[in-house]
């Protein structure tokens, strides 16, 4: 994009010139009537060319822009294309513990309070059968701001009183948090994905594919069946039970989720002729030791610590069709190099040890759907 004075001075040098032709005393001295009208043109070019871009910016889903933040927005509709749609905020849920008195009901829609001022409402209504009752909430309001405190001692608050049941009820486990609306970045990348990735009804990409659109899943890893001894025709015929790893977010297991995918997979008819077997992914929990030299220990393990995490995201088990780079190894050498880079500012780490079930390890390639995590730190 041109700067504004770079285009006034041409205009300027433009007018001058015609005027030149028509009298050639005319002198270019920049405090002429041509400088304000070369100013008044140009900012009506440089508006041209700022729409021109912002136009240009919307050719592909990589520049883009959402609807929200555009006008003539375009990154919706490149999802709508490829069946990509952007993950709208939610309200949490929770499950309850009521106090009161045999035969007491609770209507449906009951406010309760949160210490932080988050409003919830019941879902249905709670009839007690005894002196504790349980039921199930839900914030009134969309969004991660919208979460209760995430502590089982902290009470909720009945709003307006009820006969015969206690004020005070209490959330019995973390539940379905909240969440925000999807970040933009990462709707874009889900549909940038879908379109690298062409469906051909039952190739391994097809399954990556099939899972964009469901929150909760992080990822997956589909492996064609292998031959066993009761199945050795696998091996010629190429059918039998291919399996997927489904890596969840938080590594969270959830039943709904799992059913979610298998029904789309089913819609796609891949199941006919064959069993398809979905499986959490397997978690490899690493031990890590730091020998540090010098330094501030406390500010060293919490810089390594985030450098190690952000290290292990990148590993993954290898996908071969689809996956274009291969980095499914963890190497001693590679996060070490990580840590000492990051932590340089606040110490001097010698070395990096990594332990697997108390093993020591220097390079260690992930298995089919396995995926690491940072355990902790050992002395």
């Amino acid at each position: 994009m041109r700067p504004l004075k770079q285009i006034t001075d041409t205009l300027r040098r433009a007018i001058i010139a015609e005027l030149q032709k028509v009298n050639s005393d005319v002198v270019d001295t920049e405090l002429g009537l041509e400088a304000p009208m070369a100013l008044a043109h140009s900012a009506e070019i440089r508006s041209l060319e700022l729409l021109l871009q912002e136009v240009a910016n919307e050719a592909t889903p990589r520049t883009a822009q959402s609807r929200e933040n555009s006008t003539i927005g375009k990154l919706e509709e490149y999802g709508e294309f490829v069946d990509v749609f952007r993950f709208s905020a939610t309200r949490g849920r929770y499950k309850v513990m009521f106090i009161g008195t045999t035969g007491s009901t609770i209507p449906a829609n009951t406010i309760l309070k949160a210490s932080n001022n988050v409003s919830l409402f019941l879902i249905d209504d709670v009839v007690f059968a005894s002196g504790v009752a349980f039921g199930e909430v839900m914030t009134q309001e969309a969004g991660a701001a919208n979460r209760p405190p995430n502590d089982t001692t902290i009470p909720l608050i009945i709003t307006n009183g009820i006969f015969g049941v206690e004020q005070e009820a209490f959330i019995q486990e973390d539940g379905t948090p909240p969440r925000d609306i999807e970040d933009i970045e990462d709707f874009r990348r889900r549909i940038e994905a879908a379109y690298q990735t062409e469906s051909h009804g039952g190739r391994k990409a097809d399954f990556r594919l099939w899972a964009q659109n469901i929150e909760g899943i992080k990822q997956v890893y589909p492996y064609s069946a292998l031959p066993t001894a009761e199945h050795p025709q696998i091996a010629d015929l190429g059918i039998g039970f291919p399996r997927i790893y489904i890596e969840f977010e938080n590594n969270e297991i959830d039943d709904d989720v799992f059913k979610k995918y298998k029904d789309i997979i089913t819609q796609k008819g891949t199941l006919t002729g064959g069993q398809i077997i979905l499986l959490p992914c397997k978690i490899l929990a690493l031990d890590f030791q730091l020998v540090i030299q010098s330094g501030n220990e406390s500010a060293i393990r919490d810089v390594a610590e985030e450098t190690i995490r952000n290290t292990l995201l990148q590993i993954r088990p290898y996908i071969s069709g689809v996956d274009l780079v291969r980095k499914d190894t963890i190497t001693n050498l590679e996060i070490a190099s990580e840590v000492r880079h990051a932590v340089e500012s606040f110490g001097n780490v010698s070395a990096v040890i990594i332990r697997n079930g108390g093993t020591p390890i220097t390079d260690y390639t992930l298995s089919n759907g396995e995926i690491p995590i940072f355990n902790g730190w050992t002395v």
